[in-house]
C-alpha cells in the first residue's frame, strides 16, 4: 500500500496535467488536495472557495489502491464538478450547494451530468476504470444505491460513451 504522502504526490502530478489538458478554466485556482479522514460514505469530494479548489479524500480513497487510470477517473470527475461551478451563476451556485444536500434529484442530476461532462471530454475509458474498480465486490444494493445517486456504472459509461462516439 503507498502512503499518504505518496498518495498525494501522485493526484497532484494528475490534477496538474488534467488541468492542463481539458479544464482551463480552473488554471487561475489553486488546487488543494488533503485528507479527510473522517468517512461520510464518499471516497473523495471537492469544493470552491474563492481562488481555491479543495479536493479532499476520505480513508477509503486511501486503501482503495486505485489504478493510474481510475484515479484519474476519479480527478477528472471531481474537477469536473469545479468546472462547472465555476460557470455558474452566484444564485445557481446557491441552488446546487443546497440541492445537493437536500435533494436527491439534484444531487443525482448532479453526479450524472458531471459524468457525462468527462466523458465527452474523452475520459471514458478513466471514468470506466473507476465504475469498474467501485463496483468490485459490491452487492446489487450497494449498486443500485450507487446508481440512485447518480453515479453512471461502467455499463451506461460504455454505452453512453459509445452513443457520442467517444469510446
Amino acid at each position: 500500500m503507498q502512503s499518504k504522502q505518496q498518495f498525494f504526490v501522485r493526484c497532484r502530478k494528475i490534477v496538474k496535467e488534467l488541468v492542463e489538458e481539458s479544464f482551463s478554466e480552473l488554471k487561475d485556482k489553486r488546487i488543494v488536495c488533503f485528507y479527510f479522514p473522517k468517512y461520510f460514505g464518499a471516497v473523495a469530494f471537492s469544493f470552491n472557495i474563492s481562488s481555491y479548489v479543495f479536493i479532499g479524500f476520505t480513508k477509503r480513497a486511501l486503501l482503495s489502491n486505485f489504478s493510474s487510470k481510475s484515479l484519474i477517473g476519479l480527478l477528472a470527475h471531481e474537477l469536473s464538478h469545479m468546472n462547472r461551478f465555476s460557470k455558474m451563476s452566484f444564485i445557481g451556485k446557491c441552488k446546487l450547494i443546497f440541492g445537493y444536500y437536500f435533494s436527491n434529484k439534484i444531487s443525482s442530476n448532479e453526479e450524472a451530468e458531471t459524468d457525462r461532462y468527462i466523458i465527452k471530454l474523452g475520459y471514458a475509458s478513466k471514468r470506466y476504470a473507476l465504475a469498474r474498480h467501485s463496483e468490485k465486490g459490491k452487492s446489487k444494493e450497494v449498486l443500485a444505491k450507487s446508481q440512485e445517486r447518480g453515479y453512471m456504472s461502467s455499463e451506461e459509461i460504455k454505452n453512453y460513451a459509445k452513443s457520442i462516439n467517444k469510446w
